[in-house]
């Protein structure tokens, strides 16, 4: 299960990051694409593995809001730096992102 987003600006940092990192001449449709699936993330997360190879875990890592928690350690909920709202705990993950 990907990360969710807490709001359209917090998806929107996450999808800017993923954006310019692998498919930079989309970058300007993140504010748009943001919109359309704050709802929607689990069906965002799939099309960007499918189109792109790498999900919503990748940019949110990117963007800095994703921590690997160490072996044994439970998660902790990482706040948004938008509006001092705080994300769900995500499921363990590696500790190392394959980039």
């Amino acid at each position: 299960m990907p990360p969710i987003a807490q709001n359209t600006a917090q998806l929107e940092r996450w999808l800017t990051a993923y954006y310019e990192a692998l498919v930079p001449e989309k970058a300007s449709n993140t504010p748009r694409i943001a919109e359309l699936f704050v709802n929607k993330q689990d069906e965002l997360d799939k099309k960007l593995k499918e189109k792109h190879g790498k999900g919503l875990r990748y940019a949110a890592a990117l963007a800095g809001e994703v921590q690997a928690s160490k072996s044994g350690e439970k998660r902790k909920a990482i706040p948004s730096t938008a509006d001092n709202t705080t994300q769900r705990p995500m499921k363990k993950v590696g500790a190392k992102l394959n980039v």
